[in-house]
């Protein structure tokens, strides 16, 4: 992974700049993108995705308002389909105004704020859909870069908001929470004090959801599921972390297309005490 040219964030960062259709990538200050994309033919063929899906865009705006819940019907849809993160989707969340989609001078926003008023069309999704699919293929983890990346992933994240389970929003079908984790917990009294999902954005370089939780003796962890494969996972959940940092400990597995990636806000007593903790259903 370390020699895949799409996990380099600035060039990622200098593709999205690049507006369809323009000779942007002429400019002076995109010459490491130029030298990158002549030495790697897949970074090329990303190159050419995102223009077609900028283009796309364009070609399905329609100046119209956003209706209201447009934003989390969206995120929902895209994390369903296990779509590839990318800076264009990341941006999405940030781009729903109430009412209007105003324009703003800057060329990273300038085709995802079209996005917006196209998102009523549903051809224009499913055509935005299939474009991340056909991205998010390519890209693959081992095992101590996907826990490693999990572990960066929570540091950052500030698992604030989200849904609560049982509420009138629930995550969608696709991605459910774990039926091995869930086992783990025997019938009887509630083992979560707290227990919420939200979309999320980035994680391993896709869309998928996260289910934050808080056991009974005050841990706090988070369980990401995404559409991904990783090799040398089972399906079973390990009771210890397959990596501990001191403030973070990480396990994963494999249930079919799904990965499931448990993040323990502290080290391995912690993790170990979260389980401890079991005893009830999930709800």
């Amino acid at each position: 992974m370390g020699n895949d040219p799409n996990a380099d964030p600035r060039i990622v960062e200098a593709m999205e700049s690049c507006r369809p259709g323009s000779d942007d990538v002429s400019n002076p200050a995109m010459e490491p993108l130029r030298r990158r994309m002549s030495e790697s033919p897949e970074l090329a063929k990303t190159y050419q995705r995102l223009q077609r899906l900028d283009q796309a865009l364009a070609d399905a705006f329609c100046d119209v308002p956003v209706p209201e819940g447009l934003q989390d019907r969206i995120l929902a849809r895209l994390a369903a389909a296990g779509a590839r993160q990318s800076p264009c989707v990341g941006s999405l969340s940030r781009e729903v105004e109430k009412g209007s989609v105003h324009e703003t001078g800057s060329r990273r926003d300038w085709n995802r704020r079209w996005l917006i008023g196209a998102c009523t069309v549903a051809a224009a999704a499913a055509l935005v859909l299939g474009v991340l699919l056909d991205l998010q293929r390519s890209v693959e983890y081992s095992k101590p870069d996907m826990l490693n990346m999990a572990i960066e992933y929570f540091i950052n994240d500030p698992r604030e908001g989200g849904q609560p389970i049982g509420g009138p929003v629930q995550p969608p079908a696709e991605f459910p929470f774990s039926r091995a984790l869930k086992a783990i917990f025997a019938p009887g009294e509630a083992c979560f004090r707290e227990m919420r999902w939200r979309v999320v954005q980035g994680f391993l370089n896709r869309a998928g959801v996260a289910y934050d939780l808080v056991g009974r003796r005050g841990v706090s962890a988070t369980v990401y599921v995404a559409r991904c494969s990783v090799d040398g996972l089972t399906a079973d959940v390990p009771l210890r972390p397959m990596l501990s940092t001191g403030q973070s400990s990480a396990s994963a597995w494999q249930e079919g297309s799904l990965l499931y990636v448990l993040v323990v806000d502290g080290g391995i007593q912690d993790y170990e005490r979260f389980f401890a903790a079991g005893g009830g259903p999930l709800t």
